[in-house]
């Protein structure tokens, strides 16, 4: 369980580790999926992200830069960053295939770093690039692909706010989960003209070193620069992945302590029903018991008898309880999933 999860996370935010925004909700990296999504009907503590100045990524960036040349252990810590502009929550048409999807969520990203920031591929397995994409083209992740039914190709209508008119795109690919965070992916340009904001982004992605599971490991330290690098502006740095990962350890946690409680009392019950066969099998045979002791049997060989005939019988009932315990055990799995799979629309869970 700890591991589905996990590698839910995972592709959910590939190699996103830190996000820095105004401090609000945030659609990026499939968020719906652990409750976080704007718009599902969740409990908001505050409203959406607010957009800021473009200048204000590359400030940030030309002083990492900085002090990664000067040296800075923690700087070196940082691997990428790129701006995005993301809205969630969007409803998509695809009208090649007639099929629609009520919540997208669209993101916007800077071809001239995201590239370097994680690596997309199709669901075939060929590189592609963010730089690669035309005004009116879009990628799209598996999961979102197969909701609208959506192929290379196929025209898809998209509704980006409630006062700005839809937009026109053609799918170009579609990409596997786990390098860039977003359902639909543009270019930053093409989400800054649709929504009206030239010139303005609402979110930073910080990727650490190591890959998208170790780079978790230092997003206290990195965090820590960020925050005071940031400490005049009013931007905030959420540890993301941290947040999610440290979510996951304890549903895993969870579902461990319940299966470790249930077998361990499977496993007691268990071995009081192989007491309990002996047992019977010596209440059984008292007389014959009495009889062969008559005759001449030794008390060594009664017990060795018995524990034959008794180990015959559990090994038995035991290759029996294993069959039923296996097809018990897929059957709970297959439950499970149906049930976990329904909540917060976790379509990509395995």
């Amino acid at each position: 369980m700890t591991h589905s999860f996990r590698a839910l996370a995972l592709d959910a935010l590939g190699e996103l580790d830190e996000l820095i925004n105004t401090g609000g909700t945030t659609s990026l990296a499939a968020a719906g999926d652990f409750g976080f999504d704007e718009g599902n009907g969740s409990p908001q503590t505050s409203g959406p992200a607010d957009y800021f100045g473009i200048e204000q990524f590359q400030s940030l960036a030309d002083e990492i830069a900085e002090r990664q040349a000067a040296g800075d252990a923690t700087a070196a810590l940082v691997a990428a960053l790129t701006p995005v502009l993301e809205r969630g929550a969007g409803p998509a048409i695809n009208h090649t295939a007639r099929q629609s999807e009520l919540r997208i969520s669209v993101t916007g990203y800077d071809p001239a770093t995201a590239d370097s920031f994680g690596e997309l591929y199709t669901a075939g397995g060929k590189r592609v690039t963010v730089v690669d994409l035309a005004p009116d083209e879009v990628y799209l992740d598996q999961t979102t692909a197969t909701a609208l039914s959506a192929e290379s190709g196929h025209e898809l209508t998209v509704y980006l706010a409630k006062d700005r008119p839809p937009i026109q795109v053609t799918v170009k690919a579609v990409i596997k989960p786990g390098a860039l965070p977003g359902q639909l992916i543009m270019r930053l340009e093409q989400a800054q003209e649709a929504l009206d904001q030239p010139g303005k982004i609402n979110a930073i992605l910080v990727s650490n070193v190591g890959d998208a599971y170790s780079g978790e490991r230092y997003s206290t330290a990195v965090s820590g620069l960020l925050k005071r690098l940031l400490r005049d502006t009013d931007l905030e740095v959420q540890n993301l992945k941290q947040l999610y990962l440290f979510a996951v350890e304890l549903i895993g946690s969870f579902f461990t302590t319940m299966f470790i409680g249930i077998g361990s009392f499977s496993i007691a019950a268990a071995l009081l029903l192989i007491f309990l066969i002996f047992v019977m099998l010596a209440a059984e045979r008292k007389q014959e018991m009495g009889m062969a002791r008559a005759v001449g049997t030794r008390r060594r060989h009664l017990v060795q008898m018995f524990v034959f005939e008794g180990t015959a019988y559990d090994l038995l009932a035991a290759a029996v309880g294993a069959l039923l315990g296996a097809v018990v055990g897929l059957v709970t799995v297959g439950l499970l999933f149906r049930s976990i799979e329904g909540i917060g629309e976790m379509g990509g869970f395995q």
